[in-house]
């Protein structure tokens, strides 16, 4: 008995970083695909790793972005993270995160950077 809770208490408490995508994307501006403005200025590729299955905030509370730790959260299907804030789509595979803020006498949508990409 005490050795069957040992095994589930390890599953439980080590994260499984299963969740290893390359990111292939562009880097735009702060304006959304459709609209007229939306610029795209370069191919881009990073790594996104990720807790495949988070079981708790307190055992899976980090991502990898290019092999740098994020401090991070898991809800409704999707990882959120911080500086830079972005966040990844477990469905969609989808990786967004901001680049660069924008310069305080600049219009936000036109100055910031951001990466938009799809991971395989």
């Amino acid at each position: 008995m005490t050795r069957i809770l040992t095994i589930i208490a390890l599953l439980f408490a080590t994260p499984a970083w299963a969740g290893k995508y390359t990111c292939s994307g562009h880097e735009v501006n702060g304006y959304g695909a459709t609209h007229s403005n939306h610029i795209k200025f370069r191919s881009l590729t990073f790594s996104f790793e990720a807790c495949e299955y988070p079981l708790s905030s307190f055992i899976c509370d980090e991502v990898f972005l290019n092999g740098e730790s994020k401090n991070a959260y898991f809800a409704e299907g999707k990882w959120h993270f911080f500086r830079p804030s972005g966040n990844f789509d477990t469905r969609s595979k989808h990786l967004t995160f901001k680049m660069r803020e924008a310069p305080l006498n600049l219009n936000p949508n036109d100055a910031e950077r951001w990466f938009e990409g799809q991971c395989k």
